[in-house]
Order: structure tokens, then sequence, then C-alpha cells
């Protein structure tokens, strides 16, 4: 993407695009702050194992607790906050975790807009992409709440900016800002395991098809070789890696266990479905039963147990089975999951505004397609004219790898586990900022064809405002809902 020649080409940013960022800011930053002051549970386990540390001062080993299988970097950072204020009560403490999270948020949301501003010039789909993921309520509501996740997010969007600037121009203080961003990232939670392997396979791919003089290729070798050793060097001690192979003979601990292989075509009930085969879990979008009713049904959801007669029960919400549905509807409305459970509601505006949510969130997933296929193609015209040496040449492919993998792993894991829970959008927050250069490119793409047609554009960016509003609507319900009773 070519880049403007001075500061004043750059977008023609002006004051009332500064005035709109600032307004995104606003809606971004205090509906969080005051999720973080009045939420007081999580959808996962996670205080538990910030108390053990307060109370032994070691980690908790992997059998301990429900999350104590966890690396523990945002545990530790919890205790220590929590020892430095003297607090003594669970909700004091909670919030205090949670006062983490909110501040990882803020450095997310930081290089998500500096990324925003490598990828594009243009200030209209700056500020459109940045709204949508600032103030998407799924990222909304992750970070308001007691567990790891924040970190990943934080240090998975660290790792991918300065990958990024390491890939336009290498040096040695952006592979050790990338390298530190795995390091941590790995501590915060397996998927950093994920993102190292990742990363390491594109750096290796681009070695090998370069085409680069023996002194570059032995100097690109060396940094790729310095960030293995790295991670290598400390990911395994300093999280529980090393320990929980050294126990268990197993590196990466779990608190699930794996389900049995899923028939192609044939359905099958396991756990809490979830899977139920893989047409039926992969190659369904259940959009008008989403519409109908916007929520999952937290039940067992089988009836007959036991029994070889076992069924589905016809009253829960056939799109918890489907994983594109769950994905979908997950990203777009907070109250979807209805957990923890002080969020769930049966308020009719609430649900409303979640089926309008469901409605015009169809525009942002068919423009990230559109954005997927736009780089695919890109692509595979690159391999076709130039060969893999085009790998070498362009960076974009690695963004598409790194959100691609990102959603396999996910896939992956719904696959192995079969419980619909698995299927959790916040799993691929991490590769965050790939995934809003693939919708950029969609978006700019589309853009570019409308641009002398005034009722197209328009019709675009007023549905992007719609968007943006309904997710507004959705935080501040949950934000009323929370608020404790004035005095």
């Amino acid at each position: 993407m070519p880049m403007p020649e001075s500061k004043a080409q750059v977008s023609g940013w002006t004051n009332r695009h500064n005035a709109f960022l600032i307004v995104i800011l606003l809606f971004a930053v205090v509906p969080r702050l005051a999720l973080t002051l009045y939420n007081n549970q999580a959808n996962d386990k996670h205080m538990p194992v910030v108390r053990l540390i307060l109370l032994n001062d070691v980690s908790p080993g992997p059998d301990e607790c429900w999350q104590c299988y966890q690396p523990k970097l945002f545990h530790w950072s919890a205790a220590q906050l929590i020892r430095a204020f003297e607090l003594s009560d669970l909700d004091s403490q909670t919030r205090a975790a949670q006062s983490l999270n909110f501040v990882a948020a803020l450095g997310s949301l930081t290089f998500i807009w500096l990324m925003i501003l490598r990828l594009t010039p243009q200030p209209v789909p700056r500020l459109a992409v940045f709204a949508l993921i600032a103030l998407n309520p799924r990222f909304n509501g992750i970070t308001a709440q007691a567990t790891n996740d924040s970190f990943v997010i934080l240090f998975g969007a660290a790792t991918i900016y300065f990958l990024w600037l390491f890939l336009e121009q290498a040096s040695w203080s952006r592979l050790f800002a990338t390298t530190v961003s795995l390091i941590l990232m790995s501590l915060a939670k397996t998927q950093g395991i994920v993102f190292i392997a990742m990363i390491v396979t594109v750096l290796g791919v681009r070695i090998a098809v370069g085409g680069a003089s023996g002194f570059e290729r032995r100097r690109q070798g060396l940094a790729l070789g310095l960030l293995v050793v790295s991670c290598a060097a400390t990911v395994p001690f300093l999280g529980p890696y090393y320990a929980n192979y050294r126990d268990t003979g197993v590196a990466i601990a779990s608190n699930v266990t794996r389900g049995p292989a899923a028939f192609l075509f044939e359905k099958t009930i396991y756990r809490r479905p979830g899977l139920r085969s893989i047409a039926d879990g992969y190659f369904t979008f259940r959009f008008l039963e989403l519409v109908r009713r916007p929520y999952i049904f937290l039940d067992l959801c089988v009836l007959d147990v036991g029994t070889p007669k076992m069924r589905f029960d016809p009253r829960c919400t056939e799109h918890r089975t489907s994983f594109w549905t769950q994905l979908y509807a997950r990203f777009h409305y907070l109250q979807y999951e209805r957990w923890p459970a002080s969020w769930k509601t049966d308020d009719p505006n609430i649900l409303n505004t979640g089926r309008a949510l469901m409605i015009v969130g169809l525009v942002p997933l068919a423009i990230l397609i559109l954005g997927v296929l736009i780089e695919t193609r890109s692509l595979v015209a690159g391999l076709i004219r130039d060969g893999p040496s085009w790998l070498a040449r362009n960076n974009h492919w690695v963004l598409l790898a790194l959100f691609g993998g990102s959603l396999f792993v996910v896939i992956q894991f719904e696959y192995l586990i079969r419980d619909f829970s698995c299927v959790k959008i916040i799993y691929v927050f991490p590769a965050l900022l790939a995934g809003a250069a693939i919708y950029l490119s969609g978006l700019e793409w589309l853009t570019a064809r409308l641009s002398h047609r005034r009722f197209g554009m328009g019709a675009i960016w007023l549905l992007h405002s719609i968007l943006i509003g309904l997710y507004i609507l959705d935080v501040q319900w949950l934000v009323q809902q929370l608020r404790p009773p004035l005095v």
C-alpha cells in the first residue's frame, strides 16, 4: 500500500476528524471504566488463582483450582497490586484485578490505532475500523472482567504491531520488541505458544524464499535464531510449561478433556452441544433463528441423558451448535452468552438491541469476507506471477496467516472438545490487528468502487454508524444493569 510523501498528504486529517476520534475514545474508555467499577463477575474463575498466590506466595499447581493450569502473569500482577493497596475483601480484590485489564485495554487500543495509521492514509476508513474495534461490545466486556484474556489481547496486539514494523524495516530494536511481546503473551496464556509457532514459521518461510545475499540471509537467520532462543530460554521456565512436562509429561495443561471425534454428517451428542457433526457445526449459519432468539441456552440441552436415544432438546437454541453463528453473535452482542450470571437479561429492549445487531452486523461480516478474498487473491496471484519469492516482498500475507491461524485454533479446539463454550470469539482477539488489516482491505476496495456513487457511499457509512450506535447502546444497557442502586 503506497504511503504519501508528506505529513500534509498523509490523510487530509482535519480538526473534524480529531473531534470524531475524541468521541470514539470517550465511548471506548468511559463505559469500560464504569464496567470495571461495577462488575464483580467473570466468565471464568481466575480470582481463586490470585487468592492462592496471595495466600501462599507461590504459583498453585494445575490441579489446585479450575483455572490454576493457566500461565500466571496476570494472576501474579493482580496479586502484587492487591498487596500494594492491602485489599482484603473479594469485591475490592476483583475490581483491582479488573483495573489491570482496563489499563491493558488502553494499551491494546493504542496499538490498534497505531497499526491503522500505518495501514491506510484515508481518515474515514481509519475512524470506521477503529470505532468498530474500540466500541465492540465483546471487547468492552472481556476487558472489564478479572481474567487473563485482556493481557493476551494486549501482548498479541503488541506482537503483531512490532512484527509489522520489523517486516517493514528490520532492526534489532524491533526484533527485541517483538520477542519481548511474544514472551509476555506466552506467560499470560497458552495462545502465546501458538503465536510463537506461527511467527517462527512465517519468518522462516520469508528467509527460505527471499533470495537475499548470503550475508543478508545469515543476518535474517541470526534474527530468527535469537527470537527462538530467547523464547525457548524463558517461556518454559517462567511459565508453567516445563513444570507441567516434568510432573505430568504434558507441557500444556488443560481443565477439559478431549471428546470423541465427530462424524462428517451423522449427529452425535456429547457434553453440552456444541459440535454434533462436522457438517452441522462448520457448514451452517443459522441466522433466522439467531434473530428470533438472540441468546444461548446454558442448560445441558440433551434429552434422555445416558441412554442410546440421547437427543438435542428442541427448546434450546439450535444456533448454539453452529460454529460460525456462535462466533458471529458473540462478536456483536454482549448479552448473547448470558454469562456471567449477573449479565443475563430478559429485558425486551436489550433483546431487540441484540436482534438489530445481528441484522446490521451482516454488513461488516460481508466486508471482512471480502477482505479475506482480496488478500487471498493477492497471495495466489503473487505466487503465480513471481513464485515463492513474492512472500519475501509482501507483508500482508503474514497478517492473513496470523488471523487465519488464530481462527483455526478455535475451530480445532471446538472439534476436540465439542462443548459449545469452547467457541469463544475472544480466542481470536489476540489477532485483532490482523483482522483489522483484512477488514480495511475489504472496506477500501469497496469504497474505491463506490466513490463516485453518493448513495452507495452514504449507505456504507450510515450502516457503520448505525452499528456503532448499537454497540454503544448494548454496552450502556450492561452498565445500567450492573450499576448499584443509588442510596
